[in-house]
């Protein structure tokens, strides 16, 4: 079963839970406020140690809250087009992801991501979103800040893809990697900035698991709001490389 959020990702504004994240619009947490949370990740530390460390802290230089260095754990679900980001190994959720295969008129987006679990917690914000084109740059969105980006394909490559944060207006490209040199992991990635430090590698366990889409690993603290872009970017190619592996067997079998 799948644990509760950290309270510093809860949207109520009760006595008990702290405010969002800094860089929420709606964010009335001042410092001395988030220095009260004794640490961000209390609430979990009698649940689980696995955890403790990876919650997102409050960095009082910049008053941002801060994504640790770590593995994320992406999943997936058929059934319903649902995406959970883990923590750890112990089922500790940290985002939700909503996807639509065929978005009415291509109105909705293809994928939403959500700050905690959305199928339990209909306040759950979404963070980020994205649509997906086959012949033009996927657009991506990030509703708190009212920003967007998108995401750009090499067409002389099978996969790489550039991007701009639109937090630091910094290019980053998304490549393949030979971390993982099994000829079946095709959808292995590497984040990479302007000049070649790595920052998440993405390892695909597709074609192991059928739950798991595979390990987001993130090698550098991130502000919170980069990390959610770099997750939204991973779960867009993922879903390109999902669908287009989908289209390759109807194909196969229609042959």
């Amino acid at each position: 079963m799948e644990k509760s959020l950290d309270p510093a990702f809860s949207t109520s504004n009760t006595s008990e839970a702290p405010a969002p994240p800094a860089y929420h619009p709606q964010n009335n947490m001042s410092i001395s406020q988030a220095d009260s949370v004794e640490p961000a990740n209390a609430s979990l530390a009698s649940q689980s140690n696995t955890t403790q460390g990876l919650q997102p802290y409050l960095d009082k230089q910049t008053d941002s809250y801060i994504l640790p260095a770590q593995t994320l754990h992406l999943y997936n679900s058929n059934a319903n087009r649902r995406h959970s980001v883990m923590l750890g190994d112990d089922a500790t959720l940290l985002y939700s992801c909503k996807g639509h295969t065929y978005a009415l008129k291509r109105a909705a987006a293809d994928l939403e991501l959500h700050r905690g679990d959305f199928d339990t917690d209909t306040t759950a914000p979404i963070v980020a979103t994205c649509k997906l084109h086959n012949f033009s740059d996927d657009v991506l969105h990030f509703p708190e800040a009212n920003m967007e980006s998108t995401l750009h394909h090499d067409a002389k490559l099978k996969i790489r893809y550039t991007t701009v944060n639109p937090f630091d207006g910094q290019m980053y490209t998304w490549k393949n990697t030979r971390k993982d040199t099994s000829k079946f992991s095709s959808g292995n990635l590497k984040l990479e900035d302007q000049n070649g430090n790595i920052i998440a590698v993405f390892l695909s366990l597709t074609h192991k698991c059928i739950k798991k889409a595979g390990t987001l690993e993130i090698g550098t603290p991130l502000k919170l709001s980069t990390a959610e872009w770099v997750l939204i970017t991973c779960l867009a190619l993922n879903e390109k490389e999902t669908r287009g592996n989908a289209a390759l067997l109807a194909a196969a079998s229609t042959t």
